[in-house]
């Protein structure tokens, strides 16, 4: 089994939760609660086309987006395939920090993938993709992303969020598995967040 780590980050209310429940269990939260330290979950996919093995575990980790929480989230970092940035499109400050969160983790880690997320897209947006590609395009030194706008709530894009995920963990698969080492053990989560130490950890907390 490959096992590839897939890291959310972004500032708190921006909706990483609701993405990541939108698509887990295809459930909405209207009553967002923020996370607290650090979540994860479990999917597990089938590699395209068909290999041995032929299936993946992507463990998808939700980080707080609160500031006091910063030097704990950045031990999760660490050996992500994909980070994804969201921010809240309806939001500029959640917008302007986005810069921040990538030089924050460019300090810690190098991933395969930078995905860059515009979500709430059902409300009205004052971020418009010119933009984000403008900023995106100053980020020294240059490097490469996707980027999506989403709608947790209405379930748009979500799907194709996590495709173009998967997409790009196959590619690597073929060659080069991204195995997750051991070094961020379930005790650091435990010790974080008091989460129980079960294979899959989900709180009933969600952001717009």
């Amino acid at each position: 089994t490959y096992i590839s780590k897939v890291t959310f980050i972004g500032d708190s209310r921006s909706g990483k939760t609701s993405i990541i429940n939108r698509y887990q269990d295809n459930k909405f939260s209207k009553d967002p609660q923020s996370t607290i330290g650090v979540d994860f979950t479990i999917k597990e996919i089938n590699a395209d086309p068909p290999r041995q093995p032929n299936n993946i575990k992507m463990q998808i980790w939700d980080t707080a987006g609160q500031e006091r929480f910063e030097s704990v989230i950045k031990l999760y970092f660490r050996n992500s395939y994909a980070i994804v940035i969201v921010f809240d499109l309806t939001n500029d400050d959640s917008f302007k920090h986005i810069t921040d969160w990538i030089h924050t983790v460019r300090h810690e880690y190098d991933p395969e993938l930078y995905l860059v997320v515009g979500n709430k897209s059902d409300l009205t947006p004052i971020i418009t993709k010119t933009q984000v590609h403008e900023v995106l395009s100053k980020v020294l030194p240059k490097f490469n992303y996707e980027y999506l706008e989403t709608s947790a709530k209405n379930n748009t894009n979500i799907t194709e969020l996590f495709k173009l995920v998967i997409e790009h963990i196959n590619k690597s698969t073929e060659t080069d598995p991204p195995i997750l080492k051991n070094e961020l053990s379930l005790k650091k989560v435990d010790l974080v967040s008091n989460l129980s130490s079960s294979t899959t950890m989900r709180h009933p907390n969600c952001c717009n």
